[in-house]
């Protein structure tokens, strides 16, 4: 069986990892079989580069990966961004309001591959404890543009809170609003997706959408699930992600991709 030519694009947290985001054995062992039959994998996460790029040497990967909820592809030999979509103005203003009017809310804004931790709180304390991020701080009123994305961080309670100020004071025609994790809520390019970045990944690097194998959970993760040729969600998914997938397999804390691996050898490249 040779599956070369076909691509597994797989997202991490809430799908590939575990609910302590450790890579279990049986995942690991389930990308290594999938490689020996001739596939390729790309990580597509809403993570910063940073914060992949540890799990990228981990699973022995090397191709370039898809960051930011699709803001960039990030080429981890080159040690740079490859394609980037960044915020239009506008940006600062936003992180303003948030400033002023959530005291409980996180400020962290995602720049050139890194991440910039501006209102701190604990849920960006946690984030960036997860992702093993460097503690880059800077002050969003002097920080210079162009940003990828801003990412509003706080306990699960204040996450309404940061959705209807959003989606009261920006213009959704120029910025994308994302509630990415129960915790957590972005402001992207609406040009900035991980299925339009999909798109351009197989552009670039010669693959077939037809080919796409695309695993995922949440709400970030239905443009590539409804492109792909291939498409899966966890038993942990969101309704709107169940709703773009073919397939559902195990949840998280059981081997996911061991799953997808075991139903693609069914249905034959």
């Amino acid at each position: 069986m040779d599956f070369k030519g076909y691509l597994m694009v797989i997202d991490m947290d809430g799908t590939f990892l575990d609910s302590k985001r450790n890579i279990s054995p049986e995942n690991r062992a389930a990308i290594n079989e999938w490689r020996s039959l001739g596939g390729a994998v790309c990580i597509a996460s809403g993570r910063s580069a940073a914060g992949l790029v540890g799990i990228q040497r981990e699973l022995g990967l090397d191709l370039p990966l898809i960051c930011g909820n699709g803001s960039g592809i990030y080429d981890c030999g080159k040690g740079e961004l490859i394609y980037s979509v960044t915020l239009p103005e506008g940006g600062r203003e936003l992180a303003a309001l948030a400033d002023r009017l959530l005291p409980e809310t996180g400020i962290t804004i995602y720049k050139d591959a890194k991440v910039y931790f501006c209102k701190e709180n604990a849920a960006t304390v946690r984030n960036m404890t997860h992702e093993h991020l460097p503690h880059l701080t800077a002050d969003w009123r002097t920080l210079p543009y162009p940003w990828e994305k801003i990412l509003f961080s706080q306990e699960q309670q204040y996450t309404a809170d940061v959705q209807e100020l959003m989606e009261r004071s920006a213009d959704t025609s120029v910025f994308r609003l994302l509630k990415s994790a129960p915790v957590y809520f972005e402001v992207l390019n609406p040009m900035a997706s991980k299925g339009r970045a999909l798109e351009e990944y197989c552009a670039r690097l010669g693959f077939d959408l037809a080919k796409v194998v695309a695993v995922g959970d949440n709400e970030n993760d239905v443009s590539m699930l409804e492109i792909a040729g291939y498409s899966f969600t966890v038993a942990n998914c969101t309704p709107p992600a169940r709703a773009a997938a073919r397939w559902v397999v195990g949840d998280n804390d059981h081997s996911c991709a061991a799953d997808v691996v075991r139903i693609m050898k069914s249905v034959g490249p």
